[in-house]
């Protein structure tokens, strides 16, 4: 045992070798000399009268003895302050934790946060098997004409849905141009009953509130079709869904449900493809807000979803030369993007452009509702996606 002047340091040594604990000694001698902590030799000296290298000599010596301050002492168990070397000489500030300590807080917090979690997916378990449970049959041959529409995508998208009637990974679907749509639809199937959670739905797939209620993530979710009240398969199901849309104008909500079905789509297609426009001139931050959903209903309401592409690349090109113009800033740039596309329809109107589409490959790109719509729906095919603009087809009534 070796005690130096203050600040007080004690070793214990871990070897009985007596050149290892001068090595050790040596290292840890210093005094106060009146203006501060001054150690007795460099550790550059050291290093050369032992012949190692300057950087292996504190580990070396931590091998060697372990440097404690008897003056600071943990706050959970008392044991004195460990000194690693020279540099941690000066305590820092707040309490002192030893290294034990530390390392059983920090496994208790662990453990604690582990059985946190195993709470929270217990509970969310219990959510799943509840809901899983809820037995629903449906006549499908009497659903609504939209809500047909919607499952039959899912079911032509989907082998194991029109198979077995269960599916997962709704991504994977492309059932509609963006994330939110296909979101959307699923909420509103699962709220008819149509589509129930599988026992199988992982439960990250449920969000639990505070206050006890709890939402779901559409995506995460293993979703199952609801049985039908005959007792008809699900390839059935599916045929019979086909004959329910293919009554068309003899159904007496084919119109509206026309009008809805495109206008959603349509929106979908527009915002999405103006995300991915910006995304490709690298103009981030782009905020979307009344102006744009406005400018987007203006364009679709006069023009096709593929020229509508055309018309949003044509003005975010133009927001990406001014975002580097010496007039311009980017956010006043992007700030352009929904006036302009206005005032482009206009001038194509006026002055009686020939817009050119923009289409992906019809059957394999473009989503699976979009190709539904135009081919079994209205009948049109990509003649008709090519063509056919809101004002055809009169204003929504449904608000997905």
């Amino acid at each position: 045992m070796f005690m130096s002047d203050e600040p007080k340091i004690v070793l214990s040594f871990l070897t009985k070798d007596e050149s290892q604990i001068q090595l050790a000694r040596d290292y840890w001698t210093g005094c106060d000399d009146g203006h501060g902590w001054k150690w007795a030799e460099t550790v550059q000296s050291i290093a050369e009268r032992y012949g190692m290298q300057k950087h292996y000599v504190a580990s070396t010596v931590r091998e060697i003895a372990r440097a404690h301050d008897p003056d600071i002492r943990c706050s959970d168990c008392s044991a004195p302050r460990e000194i690693e070397s020279r540099a941690a000489i000066r305590p820092g500030f707040g309490e002192y934790v030893c290294r034990d300590c530390n390392a059983a807080k920090v496994q208790s917090k662990n453990q604690e946060l582990l059985e946190q979690q195993m709470r929270l997916a217990e509970n969310q378990g219990a959510v799943v098997a509840e809901v899983s449970s809820r037995v629903h049959l449906i006549e499908y041959t009497s659903i609504e004409y939209f809500d047909a529409v919607v499952l039959y995508a899912i079911m032509l998208a989907s082998d194991e849905a029109c198979e077995k009637g269960a599916f997962d990974d709704a991504y994977r679907l492309h059932l509609c141009p963006g994330e939110n749509l296909t979101r959307e639809l699923l909420n509103r199937l699962f709220s008819k009953n149509i589509l129930q959670f599988s026992p199988d739905t992982p439960p990250a797939a449920i969000v639990l509130n505070e206050d006890e209620r709890w939402r779901y993530k559409p995506y995460e979710v293993r979703w199952r079709i609801s049985p039908d009240a005959g007792g008809a398969t699900f390839p059935q199901i599916f045929a019979e869904i086909g004959n329910l849309i293919d009554l068309r104008s003899e159904h007496p909500s084919y119109e509206q449900c026309v009008a809805d079905l495109w206008w959603s789509v349509g929106f979908n297609d527009a915002l999405n493809f103006l995300n991915q426009e910006i995304a490709t001139y690298r103009i981030s931050d782009y905020r979307k807000g009344p102006k744009t959903d406005e400018a987007l209903r203006y364009a679709l309401e006069r023009f096709s979803i593929p020229q509508v592409r055309r018309q949003i690349r044509s003005v975010v090109k133009n927001a990406a030369e001014l975002s580097v113009s010496r007039d311009f800033n980017r956010r006043h740039a992007l700030n352009t993007i929904p006036g302009n596309l206005i005032s482009y329809v206009d001038r194509a109107l006026s002055e009686h452009w020939t817009v050119h589409p923009v289409f992906s490959d019809w059957q394999n790109d473009e989503p699976v509702l979009t190709t539904v719509l135009f081919d079994r729906v209205l009948g049109s095919g990509l003649t008709g996606f090519r063509s056919t603009n809101g004002a055809m087809l009169g204003s929504p009534a449904l608000q997905i």
